[in-house]
């Protein structure tokens, strides 16, 4: 029985073919792609989205983009509410109450959501700017 398994097997695979097999299999992965694709595609696979966290001052430093996207990104968000969190002190935790009262998050499950669609953002953006020719 094991030889009609490995009966279509010429020869012994041995460690030179394994090394031609992964050469051919990543030749033919990035076959038609540019250099500058291949960078960008990994610089972004290096980065991790959900492990990004982000603060009070770096939210306030971004709040323009936030408040643009939150309507796109939340869908239970309104006018007024980003009116009310425009004029608190601290707009982060403002905002990150708001998540809590319309999705239910708690404190951190709201954090780690803003900063991940932050950083999905960035990230269209940059791949945006990067395919411009």
């Amino acid at each position: 029985m094991w030889r009609s398994v490995y009966a279509p097997l010429p020869r012994v695979f041995g460690l030179y073919d394994a090394i031609w097999l992964n050469e051919k299999l990543e030749n033919r992965r990035t076959k038609g792609r540019s250099e500058r694709r291949r960078k960008l595609e990994q610089l972004f696979r290096t980065e991790n989205l959900k492990s990004r966290i982000m603060d009070k001052n770096e939210f306030e430093g971004k709040w323009k983009i936030i408040k643009d996207q939150s309507k796109t990104w939340w869908s239970l968000i309104t006018d007024s509410d980003l009116k009310q969190v425009e004029t608190a002190d601290i707009k982060f935790f403002e905002y990150v109450d708001l998540l809590q009262l319309k999705y239910g998050y708690d404190r951190q499950m709201a954090k780690d959501e803003i900063g991940r669609r932050v950083a999905e953002y960035e990230t269209k953006l940059q791949t945006i700017i990067a395919t411009r020719p």
